[in-house]
């Protein structure tokens, strides 16, 4: 058993109706689709037990590119981290 986490925020009803930041601080929800179809095709055996975060597993996987997932094409979402550090 494994738990998926976003390193930013991601686009849902949850961060609209919250207001939780604007959309160019989030990335769709398609990265984390493209996590699990990666994750339910390896053994079980060779990923199990881990914390595992989108982007950071993405990376160990080959993938650079990450354009793609933002909300608003050309920006950069933050993570999470830098996200509360901004705010404190």
């Amino acid at each position: 058993m494994n738990s998926l986490w976003p390193v930013t925020i991601i686009e849902s009803q949850a961060s609209i109706n919250w207001g939780l930041g604007t959309p160019a601080m989030w990335r769709k929800p398609d990265i984390l689709v493209d996590c699990v179809l990666r994750l339910v095709q390896k053994e079980p055996a060779a990923v199990t037990g881990q914390v595992l975060l989108d982007e950071d597993f993405l990376r160990a996987e080959g993938v650079t590119d990450f354009a793609g997932y933002s909300c608003v094409p050309g920006t950069n979402p933050p993570r999470l981290a830098s996200l509360m550090a901004m705010m404190s």
